[in-house]
């Protein structure tokens, strides 16, 4: 199992290591973040939050914690709107779409098509160059 010292310097480990992965995220802190943030700030409908696998985990939560804090919001799998859950959109509504790449066919079918339905589609994606990210 391991001294109580190698306990305690795992745990170390694991807390630097997230303690990076947030310091990395600073540089993403720029005009498109405030541009991002005044967009869901000024939505006047709600906000459907959406994703594949990992990311659809995600997208539930943060649903979830936007709805506990004021903002009408909910989460709806790509499937599932593809086969009529779009429905739901009103024109002042925003989408905001989760995926690490960017590329799964069934969430950028959903985008294209809720894009169309709503006010606006913000996407979030690690691949800038990903289908999902040109959208």
């Amino acid at each position: 199992m391991g001294s109580d010292g190698e306990w305690l310097e795992r745990a170390r480990a694991v807390i630097r290591s997230d303690a990076a992965a947030i310091l990395a995220t600073l540089d993403g802190v720029d005009e498109t973040f405030l541009a991002v943030a005044r967009r869901l700030i000024g939505c006047r409908g709600k906000i459907l939050v959406t994703g594949s696998g990992t990311s659809g985990s995600i997208a539930r939560r943060a649903a979830h914690l936007l709805s506990v804090g004021g903002t009408p919001a909910f989460h709806l799998a790509p499937a599932d709107g593809l086969h009529g859950g779009l429905g739901v959109l009103a024109p002042d509504d925003l989408v905001l779409a989760l995926s690490k790449g960017g590329g799964s066919e069934e969430l950028n079918a959903f985008c294209a098509r809720a894009k169309r339905l709503c006010g606006g589609l913000i996407c979030i994606t690690a691949d800038r160059q990903s289908p999902l990210a040109a959208m």
